[in-house]
Order: structure tokens, then sequence, then C-alpha cells
């Protein structure tokens, strides 16, 4: 299984994230590697050795990204999580309150300070996956 320092890199050696600025990239880098006990941060930075959901049309998704208010902190957890025995199988819980608490009875989630940081990380946690 590749490290999070692994993974920042490309097959040669080149810093994955695409158009990224390098200190976004090692922000959301830095994000995972604190949070990689969770099951959606492990799916994020093992992407080839985890299921993905058919969404018809030919077209996937692997975690469908949410945030919400969570008192005093912002939640960042997944839509589409883990289900069965295997965990080999996902599931799109919808409305994104069912994903919610699912989420978060399973400490499955990420919180942030700021609705901004948590909406960052929604729209750029795949900069992970380079190339």
């Amino acid at each position: 299984m590749p490290s999070v320092k692994d993974s920042m890199f490309t097959q040669s050696g080149q810093l994955r994230g695409g158009a990224m600025d390098t200190a976004e990239y090692l922000k959301i880098m830095q994000i995972l590697k604190k949070n990689k006990d969770k099951p959606f941060v492990n799916r994020i930075l093992n992407p080839n050795i985890n299921p993905r959901l058919d969404m018809g049309q030919n077209s996937h998704a692997t975690h469908l990204m949410s945030w919400a208010d969570a008192g005093d902190k912002y939640r960042v957890f997944p839509r589409v999580q883990k289900v069965g025995q295997d965990g080999m199988q996902l599931k799109e819980y919808t409305p994104w309150q069912n994903a919610y608490k699912r989420a978060t009875e399973r400490k499955n989630y990420i919180d942030f300070d700021t609705s901004q940081e948590a909406d960052a990380f929604t729209k750029t946690y795949k900069s992970a996956w380079g190339d």
C-alpha cells in the first residue's frame, strides 16, 4: 500500500495535482495524511484498490463529497459510503442528511474550522489522484 508521501509524486517524480499550486496540493495531502484512518480518506489515498459506484450512462462515483454545518465546525463527509461485510460495495446515501448521519455515527468525516476550508476540500480532494 503506498504511503501518503509516495502518493504525492508521479512515477516520473513530478508533484501530483495538475494545475493546483504546490502549497494547496501539500495542504490537501497534509489533511489526508492526518485523517488516513477514516475509511473515505483511505479510498482517496488508494483509489486503485477500492470500488467505484456505477452511476449509469458510463459514469461512476467514488465519494460525492459534501459538507454541512456541525455546530462550531464544518463537517466534510462522503455521500457514497462503503456497505456490506466485505466493504467492497458502495451505496449513495440520499438525501444528504442520511449520509451525514451515517458518516457521523461511523466517524467517517473531517471537521474544518471554516465553511471556506470545507468547501475547498470537497472541490480539490481528488488532486491526490494526480497524473
